[in-house]
């Protein structure tokens, strides 16, 4: 047995599976986490920069002291590295200080960024699209509530995403240990589970070759337990077993036995009848033998020959004893003998197995019978048969309507028949048969 299909490797592969995910998901709900603290940090701080700015600068502007704000705005970005650039403008956007003083007196031009989100008092943030990590926040400056200009701050959170990586990798690190770990603890687990499992296998695999040996008993837990009953089980279904195989026997050879009983108290009804079942038996098993059926095959196809009429014990004597012909309503129900004899044996559970026989044993090969209408191979393997055999020693029998054929003209009449109301290649088959046993073909001669 390969390891991979082993009960350790399934178990091993299963909770390193539950580990795997589980780590997974810790990992990705941290990140999840660290982004949202990183990004709710990085704003925070930005627009609070922003407005303490955007507090102090009107007043600046209205005394004419730009160059308080140019240096408020300077020691901002000194003090945080990852402010990009400060910037103040008034309310036509045009830059009255800007940390990169080539831009001052420039209408600022933002680049290409979508609104994030905007605040009660009129705070914008922006994501610059073409960097990622780049983020404008534009608070307004108001005089008497009155908007005289704009603070704009631009920020990378390059730093802190720097900061984040690292805790990443160590988080990494100890998910790696720590699932190292647990693998060890998985193997050496498996090893306490899989080895009485083992054992039990084994006494499994002997007692279904008929050996019966005692199995070792590796502990005193549940598994332990289970072992010790598996033993007290085998020497009980030893015991049993043996019981059972005289009980089966003496069964079989009482249900075989009241099968024939019921066959023959059918063909007792009629007397043109007597012994039909029997014969068609005895013809399908031949046929059976030259298909090559195993011995359980040929066994049902006996009980299903002889079954195969029972749906006449349904029939009233007045019918089923008519020597004139039968009026439609009469020739209706002998039709359904068939699905009668179906219902019969759908009453008990060990002899459905032998309703596909009984009910379709007068399909035509062609579609043309009864009771379904079947065609082809879509008629069951068994009722085809019993076709084939019912209408030779029909045609080979005394009828109170009809002379008995001889057996040459029956054979003949197959023939004729074959592709239409038979299945070709069984006519052949029962042919051969009837030709290859001469005790069979004398026994069924004409009787007439």
């Amino acid at each position: 047995m390969s390891f991979l299909t082993t009960l350790r490797f399934k178990i091993t592969l299963f909770i390193t599976t539950l580990l795997l995910v589980t780590a997974t998901l810790f990992t990705l709900l941290t990140v999840q986490t660290m982004n949202r603290q990183v990004m709710n940090s990085l704003m925070k701080r930005a627009e609070a920069l922003s407005k303490s700015i955007a507090a102090v600068a009107p007043y600046s502007i209205l005394a004419g002291d730009l160059l308080a704000i140019d240096n408020i705005s300077w020691r901002v970005k000194e003090a945080n590295e990852d402010i990009q650039y400060a910037a103040v403008t008034n309310s036509r956007f045009e830059i009255l200080t800007h940390t990169d003083m080539s831009k001052i007196g420039q209408v600022f031009s933002r680049s290409v960024a979508d609104a994030i989100t905007e605040t009660k008092d009129g705070t914008r943030i922006y994501q610059i699209k073409d960097e990622a990590d780049s983020f404008e926040i534009q608070a307004p400056m108001t005089f008497n509530n009155k908007q005289i200009g704009n603070v704009i701050i631009g920020i990378n959170r390059s730093s802190l995403l720097d900061a984040r990586s690292e805790t990443l990798k160590r988080i990494g690190v100890g998910m790696a240990v720590t699932m190292l770990l647990g693998l060890g603890c998985i193997l050496v687990l498996s090893s306490f589970i899989t080895k009485p499992i083992k054992e039990l296998s084994r006494g499994v695999n002997e007692l279904k070759v008929g050996r019966r040996t005692k199995l070792n008993i590796f502990s005193h837990d549940e598994l332990g337990n289970l072992t010790k009953s598996f033993n007290q089980m085998t020497d009980l279904t030893t015991r049993q077993q043996e019981r059972l195989h005289s009980y089966a026997q003496e069964l079989e050879d009482s249900y075989v036995s009241t099968v024939k009983v019921l066959t023959a108290a059918i063909d007792a009804r009629d007397p043109y009848t007597l012994g039909h079942s029997t014969r068609v038996a005895k013809l399908a098993v031949r046929i059976g033998k030259a298909i090559g059926f195993s011995r359980q095959e040929l066994e049902d196809l006996e009980i299903a020959s002889l079954f195969h009429d029972v749906g006449k014990l349904k029939m009233p004597d007045y019918i089923l004893l008519k020597n004139g012909p039968l009026d439609p309503e009469e020739h209706r129900q002998i039709l359904a003998h068939c699905e009668y004899g179906a219902a019969i044996l759908g009453r008990a559970s060990s002899l459905q197995k032998y309703i596909p026989a009984v009910r379709h044993h007068h399909e035509w090969f062609n579609g043309e019978g009864y009771p379904d209408g079947l065609r082809g191979d879509d008629v069951p393997l068994h009722a085809a048969i019993i076709a084939i055999a019912d209408a030779f020693d029909a045609m080979t029998s005394v009828r109170p309507y009809k002379k008995s054929f001889c057996q040459d003209d029956a054979l003949q009449e197959l023939t004729r028949c074959s592709g239409r109301q038979f299945n070709p290649w069984l006519v052949e088959v029962f042919q051969q048969a009837l030709a290859s046993d001469p005790v069979l073909a004398e026994q069924f001669s004409s009787r007439g």
